[in-house]
């Protein structure tokens, strides 16, 4: 609140929200998307508030959900019908302070864009876990494999969802305490 207020007197926009993230792969059509989707189910279970959105690295706006990914996510009753993908821009860069990439290379290319965001920008698998704790850096892409390939993708994100809330809610809390 403080941060916003200070940003209001001197003229300089405000900084994000800790609570926001942004989910980020190749064309946000697959990856992204789903990550967003099973992000805003747990905020919803935690009670808390959060802007959650997402995007792609090289995204074509408004295309819709990969259809395999939209059938599998609506038997799992969570419809992606609504989702039309889009580009990341500067504007959703600013404003979101957690960027949460499907691949090390979509981190690579935000930080040479953005090389300012280090801290923010870190991949979905990587985050919160110490380099020899990762067994495998990017989030599989089964665009255009078989369906078998993208429940893979749905069952791990399943697992690695949960444990990216609680350790951006760690995270958090330490920001939020932490002296400006």
């Amino acid at each position: 609140m403080f941060k916003r207020l200070r940003g209001l007197l001197t003229g300089r926009p405000p900084s994000p929200s800790l609570r926001s993230v942004l989910f980020v792969c190749t064309a946000n059509v697959t990856r992204s998307p789903v990550a967003e989707a099973m992000f805003r189910r747990a905020v919803e279970s935690s009670g808390e508030e959060w802007q959650i959105a997402s995007a792609g690295v090289r995204a074509i706006p408004g295309v819709p959900v990969n259809p395999v990914i939209g059938f599998i996510m609506f038997q799992r009753q969570m419809p992606l019908t609504n989702h039309k993908s889009r580009p990341v821009t500067t504007s959703l860069m600013e404003r979101y302070y957690w960027i949460i990439t499907a691949e090390q290379a979509h981190r690579d290319a935000l930080l040479k864009m953005y090389p300012d965001l280090k801290d923010r920008v870190q991949t979905l698998l990587g985050f919160g876990r110490k380099p020899d704790e990762i067994e495998q850096h990017d989030l599989p892409d089964p665009t255009g494999k078989e369906p078998n390939d993208y429940r893979e993708l749905m069952d791990l994100l399943e697992t690695e969802i949960p444990r990216l809330h609680r350790v951006l809610q760690v995270r958090v809390a330490d920001l939020d305490w932490s002296p400006e």
